[in-house]
Protein backbone atom coordinates (compact mmCIF):
# COMPACT_ATOMS: atom_id res chain seq x y z
CA UNK A 1 0.00 0.00 0.00
CA UNK A 2 2.33 2.67 0.67
CA UNK A 3 3.77 2.45 -2.91
CA UNK A 4 0.27 4.14 -3.97
CA UNK A 5 0.89 7.34 -1.60
CA UNK A 6 5.05 7.21 -2.70
CA UNK A 7 3.86 7.12 -6.47
CA UNK A 8 1.45 9.80 -6.00
CA UNK A 9 4.17 11.66 -4.09
CA UNK A 10 6.65 11.28 -6.92
CA UNK A 11 3.66 12.16 -9.76
CA UNK A 12 3.48 15.60 -7.68
CA UNK A 13 7.14 16.54 -7.59
CA UNK A 14 8.77 15.43 -10.67
CA UNK A 15 7.09 17.78 -13.07
CA UNK A 16 7.04 17.65 -16.79
CA UNK A 17 5.78 15.84 -19.48
CA UNK A 18 9.13 15.21 -21.71
CA UNK A 19 10.55 11.67 -21.75
CA UNK A 20 13.69 12.43 -19.34
CA UNK A 21 11.10 13.09 -17.00
CA UNK A 22 8.87 10.22 -17.46
CA UNK A 23 11.59 7.87 -17.32
CA UNK A 24 12.63 9.12 -13.86
CA UNK A 25 9.13 9.03 -12.46
CA UNK A 26 8.85 5.54 -13.82
CA UNK A 27 12.36 4.83 -12.71
CA UNK A 28 11.76 5.63 -9.17
CA UNK A 29 8.48 4.21 -8.55
CA UNK A 30 10.46 1.12 -10.08
CA UNK A 31 12.51 1.08 -7.48
CA UNK A 32 9.89 1.18 -4.68
CA UNK A 33 8.19 -1.44 -5.47
CA UNK A 34 11.45 -3.56 -5.89
CA UNK A 35 12.55 -2.59 -2.58
CA UNK A 36 9.19 -3.63 -1.24
CA UNK A 37 9.51 -6.80 -3.36
CA UNK A 38 12.77 -7.58 -1.45
CA UNK A 39 11.52 -7.04 1.73
CA UNK A 40 8.61 -9.13 1.21
CA UNK A 41 10.60 -12.19 -0.03
CA UNK A 42 12.05 -12.18 3.15
CA UNK A 43 8.57 -12.75 5.53
CA UNK A 44 6.03 -13.32 3.07
CA UNK A 45 5.77 -17.05 0.83
CA UNK A 46 3.09 -15.82 -1.34
CA UNK A 47 5.54 -13.17 -2.25
CA UNK A 48 8.67 -15.75 -2.06
CA UNK A 49 6.76 -18.12 -4.32
CA UNK A 50 6.05 -15.09 -6.95
CA UNK A 51 9.42 -13.75 -6.77
CA UNK A 52 11.83 -16.95 -6.14
CA UNK A 53 14.75 -15.81 -7.71
CA UNK A 54 16.20 -12.60 -8.91
CA UNK A 55 15.86 -13.57 -11.84
CA UNK A 56 11.95 -13.49 -11.73
CA UNK A 57 12.02 -9.79 -10.67
CA UNK A 58 14.21 -9.38 -13.98
CA UNK A 59 11.62 -11.06 -16.05
CA UNK A 60 8.71 -9.20 -14.09
CA UNK A 61 10.62 -5.68 -15.19
CA UNK A 62 10.76 -4.50 -11.75
CA UNK A 63 15.14 -5.09 -11.92
CA UNK A 64 17.10 -4.86 -15.05
CA UNK A 65 19.83 -7.36 -16.14
CA UNK A 66 22.15 -4.54 -15.66
CA UNK A 67 20.96 -4.16 -11.98
CA UNK A 68 20.43 -7.56 -11.17
CA UNK A 69 24.16 -8.30 -12.08
CA UNK A 70 25.51 -5.40 -9.98
CA UNK A 71 23.10 -6.75 -7.06
CA UNK A 72 25.03 -10.07 -7.52
CA UNK A 73 28.68 -8.88 -7.62
CA UNK A 74 27.92 -7.38 -3.77
CA UNK A 75 29.54 -10.35 -1.55
CA UNK A 76 28.70 -9.49 2.35
CA UNK A 77 26.87 -11.17 5.12
CA UNK A 78 24.16 -8.85 5.13
CA UNK A 79 20.92 -8.21 3.19
CA UNK A 80 21.51 -6.42 -0.17
CA UNK A 81 18.56 -3.66 0.48
CA UNK A 82 19.24 -2.04 3.94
Amino acid sequence: MCCYSSAICVATFVRGTDEDKCILRRNIVRYIVLTQALVLRDISLQVRKRFPTPSTLVAAGLLTKEENEILEDIHDPYNRYW
